[in-house]
């Protein structure tokens, strides 16, 4: 193999690996986006092989060209002269020379087996995920490339964290009366009323047992703010 179509299969193995564990890798739209930088040169060496591959095939044609017009010369000029013996040297040396469509296409088999390393590249870098993404996306080293979650505030918010109405699903309305009552249930039987008066004001009561009955006397319930209750 000539050493230009060495350097660009290199180079494009590089690039492509680069490629696809950037994007395995990224966890926000602005990692993805940064994992196609080496795109255009994937591209650009894909093309260079391609045409790389193309003029050795084109050069092994004019070869095979040239040694058939050399060994048809040869031949007629052994024609031509007095034949030395009863077998025709010639024509067995002619036989032994292999067709066009006998030759290896050795470009071709060394892009196979280029997939093919790309393809364990990858497999190995998926591996690694973590490690890969502090590499390529500039991470601190020994950091655990887990992601935070904060809210307008800038703290952090554990995903794991249970909600102190989790659970819970809507079951009663009363948006008539003043104020206005919204019953909420749970498989297990606890329950919790939020009432709401006309300035947009929400106060909260809840229980662990008999929704229905505390419902049918949800006004003369206590209720209280959110972190009272529930805190």
């Amino acid at each position: 193999m000539k050493p230009k179509t060495t350097l660009i299969l290199y180079n494009l193995t590089v690039c492509l690996a680069f490629t696809i564990v950037g994007v395995l890798s990224a966890k926000t739209s602005f990692q993805l986006t940064n994992s196609f930088i080496f795109l255009p040169l994937v591209l650009y060496f894909t093309t260079s092989l391609i045409k790389q591959m193309k003029m050795s095939r084109l050069e092994k044609n004019l070869n095979l060209v040239t040694s058939s017009l050399e060994i048809e010369s040869e031949q007629r000029r052994t024609a031509s002269s007095p034949p030395l013996t009863q077998i025709s040297q010639p024509e067995v040396e002619l036989e032994a020379v292999p067709q066009a469509k006998d030759v290896p296409d050795i470009d071709r088999r060394a892009f196979l087996r280029l997939i093919a390393s790309s393809g364990v590249i990858v497999f190995l870098f998926a591996l690694f995920t973590k490690k890969a993404q502090a590499a390529f996306f500039g991470s601190a080293p020994g950091a655990s490339g887990s992601v935070s979650i904060k809210n307008t505030e800038g703290d952090k918010i554990d995903p794991s964290e249970s909600h102190p109405t989790d659970g819970y699903e809507i079951t009663q309305i009363d948006s008539n009366s003043s104020p206005a009552y919204y019953g909420f249930l749970k498989l297990d039987g606890r329950w919790y009323i939020m009432s709401q008066d006309s300035s947009g004001g929400y106060r909260y009561s809840k229980g662990s047992s008999n929704f229905a009955s505390n419902w049918t006397n949800r006004a003369r319930l206590g209720y209280d703010y959110f972190d009272t209750i529930f805190g």
